[in-house]
Formats: structure tokens, sequence, C-alpha cells
């Protein structure tokens, strides 16, 4: 058990989201820091015990060696358990101990800057411009301090070059972390999107139906499921050909955005399906909407060679269901009574057809008064 939760906590990505350790983000940062600790910590033990640099302060190396190492056990033990502003302390504190290392070296104008890099690079990916420039100013102070000290030759040279090569290479990781978080948000966007509407797509609408349904069941607010299907639309594509009816499913999905409030979420389930998510919305809302929707069909049609119309079924939690199956089959149900009334209407699932689907799924029905029913 231990070996597998060492093995874990090494490994550089969870396998998936939201287990025990909680944001991936937030592993990434403490294992980027835990791996740079104990590299350089390593480094300075290699620098103090094996290899034969005159005039180096060994005791010294090894106190900043030790304390180096103690901090990337720390990280490893515990980063999902410290507050979030530990990791960008981490950077400050690396920046304090690299002064000593070069110190006890006694050879500040030398290859062993490279330190300053990892630092650097966590800084401004991690945690930001503002707060990469406060370490490059503490860089700038800590190693002039050094510098001042000891004088080598070529001291304000030195010092000048490789502060200079810190603030261009943070730059360049601000630049490279802004376009990595460019494409990201537009890869999720496009993940989440229907390409041809707009919509959110069928795995957006699980994921945000989760969620929905979570708070709803925390705050013990309703929500509504409305599943809807344009009425005749095949018609349309075969008298008028794909290209129109893609444009009206445009118009539709513009129907509805406009027709929704900023809180509810619109989806595309595929084909001529629609549905829409609304939070905080009972059965009577959710009729209302649909109703606002059905009218500003028939006036978005009324004047096209195809005179769409469309259907509506409705399922709300608690009173349909309490779990996502459920309220899509119910849904699913009223649509298909909604269809086999004559279309172009809408349709609330009633206690019968939600009784009936809650018996298959072993689950209690909400009664009239919000109790579970047998």
């Amino acid at each position: 058990m231990i070996r597998a939760e060492l093995k874990r906590r090494f490994e550089w990505r969870y396998a998936k989201l939201g287990d025990s350790y909680g944001n991936l983000d937030m592993a990434s940062r403490a294992r980027f820091a835990m791996y740079a600790w104990g590299g350089v910590s390593l480094l300075g033990l290699c620098l103090s015990l094996v290899t034969r640099l005159p005039n180096i302060d060994r005791p010294g190396m090894l106190a900043v060696s030790a304390a180096g190492m103690a901090v990337a056990l720390t990280l490893m033990i515990g980063f999902d358990r410290l507050p979030s502003w530990t990791f960008p302390a981490s950077t400050a504190l690396a920046v304090a101990l690299i002064a000593p290392v070069l110190y006890f070296t006694h050879r500040p104008a030398s290859p062993l800057v490279i330190l300053y890099v990892p630092v650097i690079v966590a800084a401004f990916y991690f945690h930001g411009a503002k707060w990469g420039a406060v370490q490059n100013l503490l860089i700038a102070v800590t190693y002039g301090a050094v510098l001042a000290i000891e004088r080598p030759e070529g001291a304000i040279p030195y010092w000048a070059l490789t502060v200079g090569i810190l603030v261009l290479t943070g730059n360049l990781i601000e630049r490279v972390r802004d376009r990595i978080e460019q494409l990201v948000a537009e890869l999720d966007r496009a993940a989440r999107t229907d390409p041809l509407t707009g919509l959110l797509n069928r795995r957006a609408f699980k994921q945000e139906f989760e969620m929905e349904l979570e708070r709803s069941r925390r705050s013990a607010r309703p929500m509504s499921l409305m599943m809807a299907d344009v009425d005749h639309f095949k018609r349309m594509n075969d008298e008028l050909g794909h290209g129109a009816g893609d444009e009206a499913l445009k118009q539709m999905a513009a129907l509805f955005h406009d027709e929704a409030r900023r809180v509810d979420f619109a989806v595309r389930m595929g084909g001529e399906e629609f549905a829409l998510l609304l939070p905080g919305t009972d059965e009577a809302g959710a009729y209302m909407l649909a109703e606002r929707v059905r009218a500003a069909t028939h006036r978005a049609f009324a004047d096209q060679e195809v005179h769409l119309t469309i259907s509506f079924g409705i399922a709300s939690y608690p009173a349909h269901g309490y779990e996502i199956d459920a309220l899509m089959r119910a849904a699913d149900h009223a649509l298909y009574t909604a269809k086999a009334l004559g279309r172009d209407r809408t349709v609330v699932c009633n206690r019968a057809i939600a009784k009936a689907i809650a018996i298959e799924d072993d689950r209690p029905v909400a009664s009239e008064h919000g109790r579970a029913a047998a």
C-alpha cells in the first residue's frame, strides 16, 4: 500500500481528475517544485561530498542541501494538504537558498547560476508574470549581494548577463504559458460545443447536468430538463436540401439562445434534437419557456417554404426523478407523448410515467408535496 501511494505521488500526471489529491494543476506545481528541489539538493550533495573543488565550504553546502531535501520531502509527502500559497513561497525560498550555495562554493561567477532557471520557470509558468517579476528582482538583489561580497573578476558584466537572461527566460515562459492556455481553452471549447449551432454538445451536457443536479440536491431547489425535437425536419432536408436544414438548425439554436436565461444550458443532442437544462426552475417555469420557444419557432418559419414546428417534453427534479437517467427518460417519454398527440406542443411528464420509470430504476418518486412516495 505504501509503495502504491509513493508511486502515485511520484507520477507526473494522475490517472484521472477529481481523485483524493484534488486539483491537477496544483499537483503539477507541487511535482515540479519537488523534483526541482530534490535535483538541486542532490547537486549540492555531489558538490560537497564527491567533487574536489578547492575552498568550498562543505559544512555550509551540506546544510543548504539538507534544507532543500527537507523541502522536497515535505512537498512529496504533503502537497495535497498544503495551502496554495506554499508553492509560490517555495520559489522565493529557493532564491534565498541559492545565494548561500553560490557563496559557499566561492564561485558566484560560474555556471552554477543555472540553478536560478528552474525557479524562474516555475514562478512565471505556475504563478504568473507578477510573481515571476518579484523573483527576478529578488535574484538581482541576492545574487548582486553575493558578487559584492566575493568580488570576482568581471562581476558587474556577469551580474547583468545573468539577470538579463533570466528576465528574457521569464518573458518567454510567460508567452508560452499564455499560448498554451489559449490553445487549451480553444480545444476545450471545441470538445464541448456543437460545431454547427454553437450550442453545447452531449459531452458538455452530461457534465453540466451532473453538476447542476448535485447543486439542486444540496440546495433543495428544483431543476427542469426540456427535451425538444423539430417536427417534420426530414421534409425540409428532402425538399430543400441539407444546406437549408443546417440553416434551420442554426435558427433554432438562436431561438434557444435568445429565449433562455444566462444560467440555462442549451444543448444540441444530435440531428434535430435539442435539450435545455434549467437550474432553479420547476415544471411550470419550464412549460412557459417551452411555449415561448414554440411560439418563436412559428414566427421564425412562418414565411418559409417548409413551416417547421417543435415539440417539447419536460421533466423536473425532484418531481419526476432523482437521477440523470430517470429524468432523461421521463423527458423523453413526455416528448414521445407530444409527438403522438400530433406534434407542435409541450407535454410535462405526468406522475404515472414518472412512477413507472422510477419502478424500472428501483428509485423513489417524489409525492405531490415533495416527499418520497412508494
